[in-house]
């Protein structure tokens, strides 16, 4: 046994490494996890520091948030989170946001810490997260609509508002953050309208019809 230990030492092993004299050994994981990748094959020679197992811990697993980069300093370390994957909610916390914005996508990177005993979160996987941002001083409340009621119209995006007679119009607006499946208007709504939340793009498709034939009259 001590030669089995020697000769594991040679090879780079920890001395606690077991196995036997023909230099066969047994490696034990540095912790418990699944293994998800295994790059090679029976018989193979192995150079020092080539890696043979990929073992992911996913007890506790980081999912990154991309939000619009305004929003992240309203989010503060240790808040609570909610990702939902696949129909279920977990709940997690915030680690920490990135100090850098995406000059592509202006958006940052929220890393958040998610318990993940029931095993629902995988990585590659795309899930949707809930944040509570503070309100912070000074900061005014934001109107937001279903970004379901936004469409665009001759180049323009709109809603479908109920006027002073009761019929819609469509009303041109400055879209802001999208937030879950809320959409900040910044411009062109006021608390209180009447807008289409379903069926926008129907109301679209009447209004081009009714446009058309009026063409067709003249």
């Amino acid at each position: 046994m001590d030669r089995a230990r020697a000769r594991a030492k040679a090879y780079g092993l920890s001395g606690s490494a077991s196995g036997t004299v023909n230099g066969q050994f047994t490696l034990t994981a540095p912790h418990a996890g699944r293994i998800t990748e295994d790059d090679f094959v029976v018989g193979q020679r192995i150079e020092p520091g080539t890696p043979l197992f990929r073992l992911v811990d996913e007890s506790t697993v980081w999912v990154d948030a991309k939000l619009p980069s305004g929003v992240v300093p309203r989010l503060n370390a240790g808040s609570p989170a909610t990702i939902v994957a696949d129909g279920q909610r977990v709940s997690g916390r915030v680690l920490r946001a990135a100090h850098r914005t995406s000059e592509a996508t202006r958006s940052a990177v929220v890393r958040i810490e998610v318990p993940n005993a029931g095993d629902h979160l995988h990585g590659g996987d795309f899930v949707d997260v809930y944040l509570e941002a503070d309100s912070g001083d000074g900061l005014k409340a934001q109107l937001a609509v279903p970004t379901s009621a936004l469409v665009q119209l001759e180049g323009d995006t709109v809603v479908f508002r109920r006027n002073q007679d009761g019929a819609l119009e469509p009303a041109p607006v400055r879209p802001g953050a999208v937030i879950g499946d809320q959409t900040v208007v910044t411009e062109g709504l006021m608390v209180g309208d009447t807008v289409v939340v379903d069926g926008a793009f129907v109301v679209k498709a009447q209004l081009l019809k009714s446009q058309l034939g009026e063409g067709h009259a003249h």
